[in-house]
Parts: C-alpha cells; sequence; structure tokens
C-alpha cells in the first residue's frame, strides 16, 4: 500500500521560489515582446498553476489515491526515493528507476530527492515551470507563419486550456517532453524555412533529440521521420526533398543496425518494442470495452482503423465517463472546453490547406496529424500522449479564431458530437 509523501512546507515554499526565479531568468533575457506581454502570460500561467498544484494534490490525497492521479506518478516517486539511497550509499546503480527504459525522468526525480527530501511538490513546480517557458515556441513557431493576434491567442491558450492545466499539476514528465518537442520543432521549421541562422537551428535540432531521448527514447525516430517528411512535403525543389529522403533513410537504418543490443534505437529492440505494443493493445481490445477497444490496431489486418483512431484520439476523452475514478472523471468534464473549440481548430486547419502558403505551412499539419496518427494506432488510450503535438494543433485553432466560425458550422461539429456522444452512452447503457 501506498503512503502519502511527505510536503513540508519550508522545503516546498524554497521549491517554488527556485523554479520562479529560473522562469523569471528565462524571459528576462528574451527580445522585448516575449520579455514582456509573454513574460507577463507565462508568470500568471505558472502562479495560477502553483497555487492549484497542492490544492489538487490534497483533493487527490483526500479521494484515496495518495496524492498521485495515476500508478505510474507513484511508481516514480517511490523508485526516486530509493534511487536517492542508491546515490547515497554509493551501492549499485542497475535496478528501479536506473534500469528503466527511458529513465529520465527517475534520476531528475532522485537528484531533486537528495537535495529538498523527497517532497513530489518540487518536482510539479519543476514542470509547470516547463509549461510556462513553452509559451515561447509556441509564440515563435506561429509568429513565423502568422500575426502577432495569432499567436498571442495561441500562447494563451495553451497557458489556460482547463485539461492541459491539470495534466501539468500530475507528477509525470509529459510537460518537460512537451517543452523539449517544441523547441525541437521550432528549430526544424527554422530549417525548412531557411531562416537566417538556421545552421545554428541544426544544431539545436541534434540538441534536442539528445535531450528527448532519455525521457522518450521512442519519439527519436519518429521526429525524425516527421521531419524528413516536412522537409520534402515543403521544399519546392524535388529532387533534393528525394535525395534528402534517401539520405536520411539510409542513415537511420545504418544506426540502427550498428547500434549496440542494448541501446533503444536498436533496429531489433525497436522492432521487438512494436509488436509488444501491439501484442499489448490486442489483450486490452479482448478485455476493454467501448469504442477505444474497437479501434485499436491488433495488427497488420487492422491498418484500416487508424485514420478513424486518430480522429477518435484528438477528442478523447469524450464523452465523459462517469464510472472511473474522480481524477479520470474530472480530467473528462475538463476536456468539453477542448472540444468546445473543436470547430475553430479545423477551420484552421483547413485554412492553412486552402491558403496561398499552404506549402510553408505544411510543417504546422504534417506534425499534429503524423503524430496523431502514430499514436492513435498504438497508443489510443493513453491521452497524455496527445500533449506532444496538441499545442500545434492549439495554432490551428488560434487561426480558426481569428477566422471567426459561422453559426452553422459550429452546430454542425456540435451535433455531430451531440449525436456520437449519445451514441456511446447508449452504448454504456445497454452493456
Amino acid at each position: 500500500m501506498y503512503e502519502t509523501p511527505a510536503t513540508p512546507f519550508l522545503s516546498s515554499i524554497v521549491g517554488f521560489a527556485i523554479t520562479l526565479f529560473f522562469l523569471l531568468g528565462f524571459y528576462m533575457v528574451r527580445k522585448r515582446e516575449e520579455g514582456g506581454w509573454l513574460m507577463g502570460l507565462a508568470l500568471g500561467a505558472f502562479l495560477l498553476k502553483a497555487i492549484l498544484v497542492p490544492i489538487y494534490f490534497q483533493w487527490l490525497v483526500s479521494v484515496g489515491d495518495f496524492g498521485f492521479a495515476h500508478l505510474d506518478a507513484s511508481e516514480v516517486h517511490l523508485a526516486a526515493i530509493q534511487m536517492v539511497n542508491d546515490i547515497d550509499y554509493d551501492t549499485p546503480r542497475g535496478s528501479g528507476g536506473w534500469a528503466a527504459l527511458d529513465p529520465g525522468f527517475f534520476i531528475i526525480t532522485a537528484y531533486v530527492y537528495q537535495i529538498f527530501g523527497p517532497n513530489t511538490l518540487i518536482i510539479r513546480f519543476f514542470l509547470i515551470m516547463c509549461v510556462s517557458i513553452s509559451l515561447v515556441y509556441i509564440y515563435r513557431i506561429t509568429r513565423l507563419y502568422f500575426d502577432e493576434k495569432t499567436a498571442r491567442t495561441a500562447a494563451v491558450l495553451q497557458a489556460f486550456l482547463p485539461l492541459p492545466i491539470l495534466l501539468s499539476l500530475n507528477h509525470r514528465k509529459d510537460p518537460l517532453i512537451q517543452l523539449i518537442a517544441l523547441f525541437i520543432f521550432y528549430h526544424a521549421v527554422r530549417i525548412f524555412r531557411q531562416e537566417p541562422g538556421w545552421q545554428r537551428a541544426t544544431a539545436m535540432v541534434v540538441m534536442g533529440l539528445f535531450a528527448i531521448y532519455p525521457f522518450r527514447s521512442g519519439m527519436v525516430l519518429p521526429f525524425l521521420a516527421v521531419m524528413v517528411l516536412c522537409f520534402v512535403l515543403a521544399n519546392r525543389n524535388l529532387l533534393q526533398g528525394i535525395a534528402l529522403s534517401i539520405l536520411t533513410i539510409v542513415g537511420l537504418l545504418i544506426s540502427q543496425v550498428t547500434a549496440t543490443e542494448d541501446s533503444r534505437i536498436n533496429l531489433d529492440r525497436y522492432w521487438a518494442r512494436a509488436e509488444n505494443k501491439l501484442d499489448m493493445s490486442a489483450q486490452l481490445s479482448e478485455e476493454g470495452s467501448g469504442l477505444v477497444r474497437l479501434l485499436r490496431v491488433t495488427g497488420p489486418t487492422d491498418i484500416y482503423k487508424v485514420p478513424f483512431a486518430a480522429v477518435a484520439y484528438l477528442i478523447l476523452p469524450f464523452p465523459p465517463n462517469f464510472d472511473q475514478g474522480p481524477q479520470l472523471i474530472l480530467e473528462s468534464i475538463l476536456n468539453l472546453v477542448s472540444i468546445f473549440l473543436l470547430p475553430h481548430l479545423l477551420l484552421g486547419a483547413w485554412s492553412m490547406i486552402r491558403g496561398p502558403d499552404w506549402r510553408l505551412q505544411l510543417p504546422l499539419l504534417i506534425f499534429p496529424i503524423f503524430f496523431l496518427l502514430l499514436l492513435g494506432a498504438v497508443h489510443i488510450g493513453l491521452v497524455r500522449y496527445k500533449q506532444l503535438f496538441y499545442p500545434i494543433c492549439l495554432i490551428w485553432t488560434a487561426v480558426g479564431w481569428q477566422r471567426g466560425t459561422g453559426f452553422l458550422f459550429k452546430f454542425s461539429i456540435y451535433g455531430i458530437l451531440g449525436l456520437f456522444g449519445a451514441a456511446i452512452y447508449l452504448y454504456r447503457f445497454v452493456n
């Protein structure tokens, strides 16, 4: 049985102060616009979440979850405590968090615990700081394509949309991964557009890929694949794009074949990992129920399900399921705000496709769609993975918001969602 972790007041205040100081320092060295309005937005978002963190933690304690909304979060906490003992007593580090498939977040948690003690609130302050820093990259990416008003709208959505706020309050690595992913994507876009200093951006992309590897190694190769795809489709020189694609594919194959057997990008290990995910999906499709079970891809013959799974992944968790734990019910309810923005999101995506600069704007479409298809195929039940690409979808939403959506279009989308939700509720009631 898990125990509720101690959250001493003094160490919590110190952790809050350090993350706040780092956040302010980050924005104070930005250029004028980012160090002014955007810093105010980031600071406001951070302070709001910093207030919510202990409240949410105590609520989780009160409903019997010991302060952790999800099992993997509590496992990171417990593993980090053991890792601190390994560090303090210099014992072998071959088990627990050290031996995890992606040990990065375990290691960060362990070293923070060594300094401040096993206080989960400090890690959560660090994670909400990552979300506030990510506003810079949302703003910059949007400004590369659209006006300042659209960029500000996208940043506000990223800062204050309810479900992302809730997900950032948990002891999970997703906000950190999101920050690194946006960092990589921003610099990749600068390369695609041949922006001044694109050579330096190339180094930043490489650095970002190395940074994300210890936290979610399975995403490194998909990131490379989607960047090549973006370059090929956005590049007017077809021969150059094809040549780069061939070189990249050959390079990836060589790196996978020559990687050591214990490397997480070794070809055999990578393929075994993919097969394991499909086997797990097949097992869940037999044990589970409802729409997610029907859309799970269990093998090559289910490839036709992928587009439907991708669409469902975009709106999940929907409709709210009141037969789950209180924290999951809360996530479902808060997601309704994102559902309300769906017409703006769809209109924004369509306007980019139909716009005169559609070729330049393709990366904004390809990046989310690629990961929607990928995650819809292998991780349809894990809604938190959506945070990897969802900030780019918020750029779609900001574009649609500025364009304005007609009543008939919104009524149609809400009507379809209402009928879909009613069908799901009927299915749940009958079964």
